[in-house]
Parts: C-alpha cells; structure tokens; sequence
C-alpha cells in the first residue's frame, strides 16, 4: 500500500472540510473554487468531491493541493503533519511555510469576508433605494411632477450605480 493509499484510507473528506474549517451541511458544502453560492453546491463523498456548479472534482488529497495551491507532495504532507498520521514522505514541507500557506489562506477569508460584509449592506441600501423609488413614482402626480421626476431621476441613476458596485465587488472574491 503506498503512500496516498493510506492517506485515502484514514482521512475522509469530511475530516478535511472540518479541518480546514469549509462549512458544510451533512455532505454538502460551497465549493471553494468557483464565484459565491447561494446554496452549497458540492459534496462531499468517502475521500473525494464532486461540485455540481463548476464540475470541478477529486479526491481528497487533490482538494487540499487546489485549496492551498500545493504540489501533490506538499498536499500530502500537510494532511500527514495536519492529521498526525506519521508517514515519512520524501519531500519535506517546513513549517515556515505549512504556517505561511496558513497565514495566505486565513488572509483569503478575511478578505472574502469583508467583501461579503459590503455586498450585504450595498444590497440592504439597494433594496431601501428600489424602494423609495417605487414610492416616489407611484405618488406623481400633474401636480408635483417637477418635484419628483428629478429625484426618481437619481435614484434611478444611484442604483444603476450600485448594482455595477455590488457586481465588481462579487466578481472581486475570486481574485
């Protein structure tokens, strides 16, 4: 039994997204390597995915070498030193860098996050601006009309600006 067969045959992928902290719901799970999911779009199986949204798949070891852009060796080497499973590999993966890897990914989701903060509130304002709007329009009358046509004018205009907003900042967490 080589190597990688160990590896499939103690550590399942469900260890995985638990140990790198990937949320899921029984087996399924937001696949890490395509754009936002409203609903989880991967799962999980004994030692491999599949995403249903992006077909990207694998076993596990290949989800950890995507994940935290690795050879095949690293890969294996951090699930070795992650899981303690004791297996003398030939390439070494210092810790330096196993904390480094850490540090970037860590970095990633908290970026992601921030960016994930902003899309809400952009679509909080988005939602009370529609709003607004809707109600300004449905209130002109021959009356006010001079009053009103220039405000629904700008709002019209700032939700045009804010959906172009919300669209760049969704298209900036994959990068």
């Amino acid at each position: 039994m080589d190597k990688k067969d160990i590896i499939l045959n103690n550590i399942n992928m469900i260890d995985i997204l638990d140990k790198y902290n990937i949320k899921r719901k029984g087996y399924m799970f937001h696949c890490c390597f395509h754009g936002k999911d409203k609903n989880a779009s991967a799962k999980a199986y004994k030692n491999s995915y599949y995403c249903f949204a992006c077909n990207c798949t694998g076993d596990l070891i290949d989800f950890v070498q995507r994940y935290f852009n690795l050879s095949f060796r690293e890969a294996m080497e951090k699930i070795n030193i992650d899981f303690n499973l004791g297996l003398k590999l030939n390439e070494h993966i210092s810790k330096e860098k196993l904390k480094q890897l850490e540090k970037q990914r860590l970095e990633r989701i908290r970026k992601r996050n921030i960016i994930n903060e902003k899309i809400k509130k952009a679509c909080s304002y988005y939602y009370i601006y529609k709003k607004s709007l809707n109600s300004l329009k449905s209130s002109i009358t021959l009356d006010n009309w001079e009053d009103v046509v220039p405000a629904t004018i700008y709002l019209e205009e700032y939700l045009n600006k804010l959906e172009l907003y919300t669209e760049n900042l969704a298209n900036s967490i994959d990068k």
